[in-house]
C-alpha cells in the first residue's frame, strides 16, 4: 500500500506498480481490480491480513487515518488481522529531538505524522489485540536468541484480529 493517491505509473488514476492507494479506502474497497495478490483479486468475505507497516505516519490528522483504518476494517469478514507500525512521539525524550527526527524524514523522503501511543492504540477500535499488544516494534515477539536490548526504536507496533 502507498499513502497517496499520486502515482507516475497509474493508468486512469489508478496506482501502478501492484501498489494500492490508502486515501480513499471506500473506493479502493468496492474497486474489485485494484485489490489483486498473485493475479487474484482478494475476496473480502474471508478473513485477510492487512499490513500499514510505516504508512500511517504518512498520513496527515486532515487525512483521517482512523477513519482510513476503519473503513478497512469494517470491509474485511471477521477473522481478519490487522498490522500496524508507526512512528511514536512517545520514543522521544523532548520536542527538539522530535523536531529534528521529522526533519530527517523531510530531508529523506517526506513529512511524517508521529503520534503518541494512545492514538495508535486508537486505529486498533474494533479488533483484539495480540499479545504482547501494542509494543515498542522490535519487541513485538522479537526472534528467541535475538535480543533487541539496545535497538534503537522510534515506533510502535501491533497486531488485532477482529472478532
Amino acid at each position: 500500500m502507498r499513502a497517496g493517491a499520486e502515482d507516475a505509473g497509474s493508468v486512469e488514476g489508478r496506482p501502478g506498480n501492484g501498489q494500492i492507494g490508502i486515501l480513499g479506502p471506500v473506493e479502493l474497497m468496492g474497486e474489485e481490480s485494484a485489490v489483486v495478490s498473485h493475479g487474484q483479486a482478494l475476496n473480502f468475505g474471508q478473513p485477510v491480513a492487512i499490513g500499514l507497516f510505516a504508512i500511517l505516519h504518512f498520513l496527515r490528522d486532515a487525512d483521517d487515518p482512523a477513519g482510513v483504518v476503519a473503513c478497512l476494517r469494517d470491509a474485511v469478514a471477521p477473522g481478519s488481522y490487522l498490522a500496524i507500525s508507526h512512528i511514536g512521539t512517545d520514543f522521544f525524550p523532548n520536542k527538539s529531538a522530535l523536531a529534528e527526527a521529522v526533519a530527517v524524514y523531510e530531508r529523506a523522503s517526506e513529512r511524517v505524522w508521529p503520534r503518541s501511543r494512545d492514538q495508535i492504540l486508537s486505529f486498533f477500535d474494533g479488533f483484539e489485540l495480540l499479545e504482547p499488544g501494542l509494543v515498542p516494534k522490535h519487541q513485538w515477539r522479537p526472534v528467541t536468541g535475538k535480543a533487541a536490548v539496545g535497538t534503537p526504536n522510534i515506533q510502535w507496533g501491533a497486531v488485532g484480529r477482529k472478532p
